[in-house]
């Protein structure tokens, strides 16, 4: 989690359109200073630094947080570091398939079918 908010700040723009007027916020890529609007930024942390996170009761942990965060447009985050959008729940879901390791893959092949074995039994008995 961002420690601190974007260093880049908003402003707000107003346009005329058919149906009335309207707001909406911008922000400048921090990078090649495009201007666009906040629902397509794509937020970066830059730096890091050690933050102490409780966790289970008196117990802490070492945690790092993002020194800063700014905005980068999608050309200059494509550009820059390789990034083409978020990945899709079935990219994911391909990736993790393919990292485990053919017991791990057993296991929850076992997993699904014993639930969906479960989830048929309990229909059964309603029926």
């Amino acid at each position: 989690m961002p420690s601190r908010e974007a260093t880049e700040t908003t402003e707000t723009r107003h346009a005329e359109t058919a149906h009335g007027p309207i707001e909406y916020e911008t922000v400048r890529c921090a990078n090649c200073r495009h201007e666009m609007q906040t629902d397509d930024v794509i937020p970066v942390g830059v730096g890091l630094r050690e933050t102490d996170d409780l966790f289970l009761g008196e117990q802490t942990r070492d945690a790092y947080t993002a020194d800063e965060v700014v905005h980068l447009c999608s050309y200059c985050a494509e550009s820059t570091f390789g990034y083409d959008g978020p990945a899709s729940g079935f990219d994911r879901l391909t990736a993790t398939a393919t990292s485990l390791s053919p017991t791990e893959r057993a296991v929850l092949l076992f997993g699904a079918a014993a639930l969906v074995a479960l989830l048929a039994l309990d229909l059964l008995v309603f029926l």
